[in-house]
């Protein structure tokens, strides 16, 4: 079973994601903002990280520089969510899987997450 980290502040977002992925089968952990998904990361390989950008204490831009110096291979399979139009052409996205605007669709971020889970899983 495909393990998927979600990173978001908005608690309304981490259980919608969540729900999504137990529709479909796979396993979810979930952190409130960057320190938590720090420590998370730091104890679990993922299959695929959903991080948003903008969060309390240490933001997704601190997610992403511990990836790059620790676990390089992990920036491959994370997908950042953003609704900062100024953020999706940023080049410190360069080397994540995708970038998917909020609001977003449901079936988008299903199949980006797949994709880096490199399975039909859900389908």
């Amino acid at each position: 079973m495909s393990r998927v980290l979600i990173v978001d502040d908005n608690d309304s977002i981490r259980r919608l994601v969540r729900k999504i992925l137990e529709r479909v089968a796979f396993h979810s952990d979930e952190a409130h903002d960057g320190v938590e998904a720090i420590e998370r990361l730091k104890q679990n390989k993922y299959d695929a990280i959903v991080l948003d950008l903008m969060m309390p204490r240490a933001n997704g831009f601190a997610v992403l520089e511990f990836l790059t110096t620790q676990q390089p291979e992990a920036l491959a399979v994370t997908i950042v969510l953003t609704a900062d139009s100024t953020r999706w052409d940023d080049p410190s996205l360069s080397g994540v899987a995708g970038v998917v605007r909020k609001p977003f669709a449901i079936d988008e971020l299903l199949s980006a997450i797949r994709v880096c889970c490199g399975s039909d899983q859900g389908a």
